[in-house]
Parts: C-alpha cells; structure tokens; sequence
C-alpha cells in the first residue's frame, strides 16, 4: 500500500531547500511504496522540489507583518483573507491526498497546512531552523507529535520532550562540488583568494552596497564570486562596470542566483561572507569554510543575530553587526581572514565539527518510523 507524505512550509529558499534534503533521503531511503506532496505556498526553489519528484500543490497563504505602519496593516488585512480563503483551499487539497504524516518546514506557507493536519488527526513533525523560533512553528508547535531543532537553544520555546537536535537538513549534492569545476564555469583567472559573497536566496542589498563600497580596493586582492540576488542583479552589474576597470573586471564574478553552480563554488572560494540564515550557516559548515556573518538586523525576534552568536560559539565564524559596520572594518576582517591561512584552517576545522550532516536523514528516518506504525 502506498504511502503519502506531505511537505509543507514556505516564505523564503531557507524553507524549501531543508524539504528538498529531507526528500531526497526518503527517496534515497525507500524507493517504492511512498508518494511525495507539497502543500504551500509557491516561493523560490518549489521547482527544485518539483525535479525530486514532488507533486506540487501551490495555495494561497497569507503573512503577518508585526508593523504598525499604515501599509503594513492595510497588507495585514489583506492577508488575512487570503488566510481564510487559502484555509479552505488546504482543507479540499488535504483532504484528497489524506497523507500519513506532515512535515512542516515552518514559515507563514505552512500555517494553515499544519492546522488542517491537525483537524484531521495526520502526525506532525515540525523542524525549526533557527536558534529562535518563528511565531509560526512557536504556535503550531503544540500540534505536532515530534520537533526538530537545529540549535539547542530554541528547545525552549517548546516541549523538550516533543525536541530532538538534528541540526538543518542540507542537499546531499552542496558537499560535492569540484574546484576545477568552478574555475571552468566561472572562467577564475587564478593566484588570488575567492571569495563569496552569498546573500541567500533573496539577496541582500545591505551588503550588496557595502560591497561595492569597498570593490575597487578589495578587487585588488581577491578573485570575487558575488550573488547578488534577482531584483537587485542589474542595480549591482550597472555600478560595478562603472566603478571596476578593464583590467580587473575579470576577478569579478556576479550573478543573481546561484543553483546547481553553488556546490562547485563552496569548493573553490577560501572565505565566505554571508547573512546568518540557518540554511546558509548549516551549508557554510557542513562544506567547512571560514566565514564572516552579518545578521539581517531586522530579522523576525533578532533571530540572525541569534544563530551567529551561537554559531560563532564553535570558533567558524567572525560576527559583524551591521549596524556597527564600517567600511574599514570590514575591508580589515576580509583581509585578515583570507590571508591568515592557520586562522583559516582551524576555522574551517571547527565549522565541520559543527556540522551536522546527517539531519536529513534522521528526519527521513522518523517519518517513515511514524509510517510503519500506522
């Protein structure tokens, strides 16, 4: 008899690339016999989960903004008759795959899926990504039967009965790029540093500027792989011709998104600058590089901030706060670390301790434990 489990969360990348993980292993793990859906809404990478074979079902979801500012009320009041209206799509989908077990990624695309689950008595697992909980797992995270957690200290927002630490589920495929692939793709001229700059699936415009605020004197150094992000590829491509010359435009790389390419990447670049989403820290350590942090300083409950700072416990990592950002400063930590080769290296040691590359797997495993007891 075949079984069918449901995937469901959604909002950002963060969320869809754990569920690619975790289906992958339980394609890995059982070939025959199961059936793949996603529930929620339809955010950037649902056609990677697609590709793994995937049933997709995209419905409407509606998001919290926690501003009181006019236009954030005006789109509040908006989405919450999306939330009603997407309920009872999710109820109808639900209802006709009637899926064994749910698990829920968390972000606002999962809300209503874990309700109707819920109602009609489906096991739940949630995981938690960050060291602080979204509003949305804290709430729905009664409902579930089992949660996992990525950084111990989010086992506080719950029932530590109800918690297992398994880290973030990362793709299998990240951990085997090849360096002669990178510098074939991404035409590398060579004899420098690589370094990049990774702003996640959405970009980071903050850190796109600085950036280009220190380009012309760190070009001079270091060979660049820079993802930008989609909406702001053109704003970046058009400041950076005009600030780099001939000359060294050929050690900067820049591209809105990465995919299949980012494997081959964190093979080849010597020191990472990122945002301290959990799916990035997870993949940084899981690959083991060195790597300098800038939490999003608006992040929901400061939870960037959190999970660098717990990350940064480890020794992988420098924590730079944006708001304390200078433009020396950061010029400084970028030369320091990409030249300091036994930094580095202890670094990039601590950043795979760190690491736990199994999660997916023991996330697989629990769902189809849950399975074989039904």
């Amino acid at each position: 008899m075949t079984k069918h489990i449901l995937l469901t969360g959604g909002g950002t990348g963060g969320h869809l690339f754990p569920l690619i993980a975790v289906a992958q292993k339980l394609r890995k793990l059982k070939t025959e016999n199961i059936e793949l859906f996603f529930v929620g809404s339809a955010s950037p990478g649902i056609d990677a989960l697609e590709r793994e074979g995937v049933i997709i079902n995209a419905v409407i979801a509606g998001k919290l903004r926690r501003s009181w500012r006019f236009w954030d009320i005006i789109d509040n009041g908006i989405d919450f008759l999306k939330l009603i209206f997407g309920f009872f799509q999710v109820f109808w989908r639900v209802w006709l795959i009637m899926p064994d077990v749910i698990f829920s990624k968390g972000g606002y695309g999962s809300f209503t899926i874990v309700i109707v689950g819920w109602i009609y008595r489906i096991p739940i697992i949630i995981h938690e990504s960050d060291s602080i909980p979204g509003i949305t797992n804290r709430l729905l995270g009664r409902l579930a039967k089992n949660i996992a957690i990525s950084f111990i200290r989010s086992a506080g927002y719950f029932n530590k009965e109800k918690c297992a630490l398994t880290g973030n589920p990362i793709r299998e495929e990240l951990s085997q790029g090849n360096a002669e692939e990178a510098k074939r793709f991404f035409q590398l001229q060579g004899g420098r540093p690589v370094l990049f700059i990774f702003g996640g699936s959405q970009g980071s415009q903050s850190i796109n500027l600085l950036i280009l605020k220190i380009l012309t004197k760190i070009i001079e150094n270091f060979e660049i792989i820079h993802q930008c992000g989609d909406k702001n590829y053109e704003e970046i491509k058009n400041a950076s011709d005009k600030l780099l010359p001939d000359s060294l435009r050929k050690y900067y790389h820049l591209y809105p998104f990465l995919r299949d390419e980012l494997k081959h990447v964190y093979a080849v670049c010597n020191l990472i600058i990122s945002r301290a989403g959990a799916s990035n820290i997870f993949e940084i350590a899981a690959v083991g590089k060195a790597s300098i942090l800038i939490p999003l300083p608006n992040a929901a409950s400061n939870h960037q901030e959190f999970n660098a700072f717990d990350y940064a416990r480890s020794g992988a990592t420098i924590v730079l706060t944006q708001e304390n950002l200078t433009e020396n400063m950061f010029l400084g930590k970028i030369e320091y670390l990409a030249t300091n080769d036994e930094l580095r290296q202890r670094m990039e040691s601590r950043a795979r301790a760190f690491a736990m590359p199994d999660a997916a797997e023991k996330i697989a495993v629990k769902i189809l434990e849950i399975i074989a007891v039904k």
